[in-house]
């Protein structure tokens, strides 16, 4: 088994971005990958589109093979890992989805730089800006909003759910992203932000429009976290921070603070390799300060997971995703190594 990404690290002296992309992909290959090809298709599968990231071209390796042998442990649970997240969003991607995802912080991966290339948007006409790729988010919750408000997107029509969100909106309207199906509800929050918002800004017109800025803060305070709709809508209107202005992150507290407990036990622990720290978190389980709930493994090294709670909401981590988050630890360490140097 040959580890191709410590074989060829990222940021290799002398060696360009396509030099070292290029270089795995060969290896793993034999051969480039057609990225144009696959920039065009419409429907890849998340296990596909996974090996892909990974520079593996999968109509040539159907499991975790390469020409180097089988695949390490630590390729093949970053591989499962990825492709976990991107089933629990779609069960199908293209490649200019991903590079929206890990370009807007979605997931942590360095893509190759092929596909990154592919999937640069054309140029547009004079005059006319560019259009941004439509998120993986920002796709989810159109396509969930369509379904739950009953609204046949095959059909061509100029609407939110076919072009985009607007940039303003009246309160029915958001009403129903808040709660689909859900009438009595709709008509509650729909009277209760024109009462409350109106009541502050008299010079709007009956009825008034708002900006996802306008109720973001009302919905915060009756909800904690607005639906994915609500939220879609607000990520795509927002304008784009300065250059050089980091975006904000829209992790839920909750999983940050996860993340956080998770690195510095990681680092207490002695910057273990992703399986042996799973392990590790065993000893954790229902102790005081810890938020692991469980810790169980299904089928050996291929399972397992751990559960966790907090003081506001719970969840489960699989041992793939935890070991996704060790390398993306490891990886942070080095750039920020590099970046000292």
């Amino acid at each position: 088994m040959v580890d191709i990404n410590a074989l060829l690290p990222e940021g290799m002296p002398n060696w360009t971005p396509e030099e070292t992309s290029g270089a795995k992909e060969f290896c793993n290959n034999g051969e480039l990958i057609d990225w144009a090809v696959w920039a065009r298709s419409p429907e890849i599968m998340p296990l596909d589109l996974a090996k892909l990231a990974h520079h593996i071209n999968p109509l040539k390796w159907r499991g975790y093979q390469t020409s180097l042998g089988e695949l390490p442990e630590e390729q093949r649970y970053s591989i499962d890992s990825l492709a976990h997240w991107l089933k629990s969003h779609s069960d199908k991607w293209t490649l200019t989805e991903l590079v929206a995802a890990v370009g807007n912080g979605a997931y942590a991966i360095q893509l190759p730089y092929g596909m990154i290339q592919a999937t640069k948007p054309k140029p547009a006409p004079p005059g006319q800006p560019i259009k941004p790729p439509e998120t993986p988010m920002q796709k989810e919750a159109r396509l969930s909003a369509a379904q739950a408000l009953g609204i046949d997107i095959s059909i061509p029509a100029r609407h939110y759910l076919t072009d985009g969100f607007p940039d303003t909106t009246n309160a029915k309207n958001i009403a129903r992203w808040q709660h689909p199906l859900d009438a009595a509800n709709q008509a509650k929050l729909t009277n209760l932000i024109e009462t409350t918002l109106n009541r502050s800004n008299p010079e709007f017109d009956w009825p008034a429009k708002y900006s996802a800025a306008d109720v973001m803060g009302l919905l915060e305070e009756l909800y904690q976290m607005p639906s994915e709709h609500i939220r879609a809508w607000h990520n795509a209107t927002q304008p784009p921070p300065p250059i050089g202005t980091a975006e904000p992150d829209t992790t839920p507290r909750q999983e940050r603070e996860l993340t956080q407990w998770m690195r510095k036990t990681w680092e207490a622990e002695g910057k273990p390799n992703g399986s042996a720290f799973f392990s590790r978190l065993k000893k954790y389980a229902n102790t005081k300060g810890s938020p692991i709930t469980q810790h169980y493994t299904v089928g050996g090294k291929s399972g397992g997971g751990v559960g966790w709670k907090t003081s506001k909401t719970n969840g489960e981590r699989t041992k793939a995703s935890i070991v996704n988050m060790v390398s993306r630890f490891k990886n942070e360490d080095k750039a920020k190594q590099t970046g000292s140097t």
